[in-house]
């Protein structure tokens, strides 16, 4: 039990990987705004490598702008490095039940779909983040 009765809450660590700056943007807002500590990958080898430090962003959100086709790929090849068990949250803008179930089946926590709900995303990536680490 802590000392202080009102610990300040710990913020989180949220990785996005997009290619498109204006998605970026809206994503670096949202999420400072929301008290989250946020980083920016553009392509899948900064991913990767940004995956394999200890100091990992606890939640991903990758945007299909990586590669509509690949998103299941990218989602198995992270889930197979031993160090990325985080939340990864897809977004994408059309998909249909079968790939989304593939994304899913691939280690997706979570298959949202453009236009962006924000706060309802935001909810999610906490709600996961949350059962990871108590």
């Amino acid at each position: 039990m802590s000392d202080n009765p009102n610990p300040t809450p710990v913020a989180h660590r949220v990785l996005v990987a997009t290619s498109q700056s204006d998605v970026a943007m809206m994503f670096l807002g949202w999420f400072a705004k929301h008290g989250m500590y946020v980083g920016l990958v553009t392509d899948v080898a900064q991913l990767t490598d940004a995956a394999r430090f200890p100091e990992a962003p606890e939640g991903l959100v990758l945007d299909d702008s990586l590669g509509a086709a690949q998103l299941a790929a990218i989602t198995r090849g992270l889930r197979k490095q031993g160090s990325w068990s985080k939340t990864i949250i897809v977004a994408a803008g059309t998909f249909t039940e079968e790939q989304e179930v593939d994304l899913l089946k691939a280690g997706a926590n979570e298959v949202v779909a453009k236009p962006l709900r924000m706060t309802a995303m935001l909810f999610r990536l906490q709600r996961f983040m949350k059962a990871r680490h108590g």
